[in-house]
């Protein structure tokens, strides 16, 4: 048997395999032997029947040939691997079954996925100097504002409704009937029942803000401005263009409102006392002392992260990496498993996150692929990385790092403990563990003196600036925070 290989793109090989005549022909002497002792031919014991008995009984010889064939490509492909030292990481793609002649050569091809290579660019000239950060006093009062907002109180009042206060209605949303006439003092003239009601609660809490996304429709808070407890009023607006409901995009709608209570909010004073209350010391300057303080822990997270995520970048963008489309297919698979564990953590279905976006699992999965293809050649530098640095990381690390997590559980830290202490999980902890120390060692190099003085340190976008997003957005609108290794587990 002949093989020859060629590297072909998107990290496959094309394997090209000729098996001589004299081994076709016994692989499908081999399949008629075996056949004949299964087949039961009238008059004859199984394996005892002529050949052209048996095959005219199966149908004739083409049916042998078909299968012997069949087995031999089959089993020339898993040799030509082992010959070849090829270790595919998917199904390989082989031709369409070659025609048989007679005391010919039977000639295939295969294009078989392989692990991907990296070819690391030159990432040990990389400078890059964190830049400092540091909170501001306007930080602290935001911060301190968004305490006592949690801790707010609110008050019934007898007088109109303003914006800011909160209101108990109830809410009655009718589309697709007439509209009410009024006559030119205000009163009714024509009121036609029907249409179909979309809105329908009863004391529902609403606060009172324009300016947020509205609840109901475009123009909704505006209407209840000046209602006083008790009153009613009936008005029409349009719903919105992307309403979750395409059916109803654009259409007008007639709301029904009646106002139980007003409601208006009181802040805690700013002293001594609220800064006790909130676990910030015993007096305000305390507080604002721990706030700013938690405010610069976080900055400094932050910054480590953009610094750690650029100098990645700039790894990569010097190295080359061939990935296949299977790896592809299966990051994007992993990715929206991840999307579906958040809805269900949320009780949202499937299906009623795609209505909402109004995209097809088709599209989610296209969208999905630009994020797919970066977390893959993030990984994939990393591993090269720490191939060429001779990092490794000691089972020891691995027991410590699961000791650390599963101490966050508490009393349910010995179940974390042993779920956590499976080999298939030791080993996505190690492979953690390896990026994260990769990283460090990017970092190590990257604010080492310049390697001449002519080089100059790369600069890093300013703190605040926008880091990439993730195509599909991500239920609940926040972005999951992920390792700058890419994929976990």
């Amino acid at each position: 048997m002949k093989v020859t290989a060629e590297r072909l793109p998107q990290s496959k090989v094309l394997l090209r395999i000729e098996i001589p005549p004299e081994q076709v022909e016994e692989a499908i002497d081999r399949t008629y032997r075996d056949i004949s002792r299964r087949v039961r031919v009238p008059g004859f014991r199984p394996g005892r029947a002529p050949r052209p008995l048996v095959e005219r009984y199966l149908g004739g010889p083409q049916v042998i040939q078909e299968e012997g064939i069949e087995r031999l490509i089959n089993d020339s492909f898993r040799q030509a691997l082992r010959e070849t030292d090829i270790h595919p990481i998917g199904e390989a793609d082989i031709a369409a079954r070659p025609e048989f002649r007679p005391g010919e050569p039977l000639i295939f091809e295969a294009a078989v996925p392989v692990a991907p290579t990296v070819e690391l660019g030159d990432y040990q000239s990389i400078r890059l100097q964190p830049v400092a950060v540091e909170a501001t006093a306007e930080q602290v009062n935001q911060a301190i504002d968004a305490l006592r907002e949690e801790r707010a109180e609110w008050v019934s009042v007898d007088r109109g409704a303003r914006e800011g206060d909160r209101v108990l209605i109830d809410v009655k949303g009718t589309v697709g009937a007439v509209p009410t006439l009024y006559g030119p003092g205000g009163e009714t003239v024509l009121h036609t029942a029907g249409g179909r009601v979309i809105y329908n609660e009863q004391k529902h809490e609403h606060l009172i803000n324009p300016r947020n996304p509205p609840e109901f429709a475009p123009g909704f808070d505006e209407e209840l401005i000046g209602l006083t407890p008790g009153s009613e009023k009936r008005f029409g607006l349009t719903l919105p263009a992307d309403i979750s409901d395409p059916s109803l995009a654009n259409q007008s709608i007639v709301f029904e409102v009646k106002v139980h209570e007003v409601k208006e909010k009181h802040l805690p004073p700013l002293d001594d006392e609220f800064a006790r209350a909130v676990g910030g010391g015993d007096t305000l300057e305390g507080l604002r002392e721990t706030v700013r303080r938690e405010i610069q822990a976080r900055l400094e997270r932050e910054a480590r992260r953009a610094y750690e995520e650029t100098l990645l970048q700039m790894v990569v963008e010097r190295s080359t990496v061939d990935i296949p489309e299977i790896m592809i297919e299966r990051q994007i698979d992993a990715q929206i498993e991840e999307i579906k564990g958040d809805l269900a953590a949320q009780r949202i279905s499937w299906e009623e996150y795609l209505r909402a976006l109004h995209l097809t699992p088709e599209q989610v999965r296209e969208q999905e692929r630009e994020r797919a293809v970066r977390r893959l050649r993030n990984t994939l530098v990393l591993d090269q990385i720490a191939e060429r640095e001779h990092i490794t990381v000691s089972p020891s690390e691995v027991t410590a790092e699961i000791e650390a997590m599963a101490a966050q559980f508490g009393p349910a830290a010995r179940a974390i403990r042993e779920r956590l202490n499976t080999r298939e999980q030791r080993e996505q902890i190690e492979s953690r563990l390896r990026m994260r120390k990769a990283i460090a060692r990017l970092v190590e190099i990257a604010q080492q003196p310049a390697p001449d003085a002519a080089d100059e340190a790369a600069a890093l976008p300013a703190a605040g600036a926008e880091a990439p997003t993730d195509a599909a957005p991500r239920p609940g609108g926040e972005e999951r925070v992920e390792d700058s290794a890419g994929p976990q587990g």
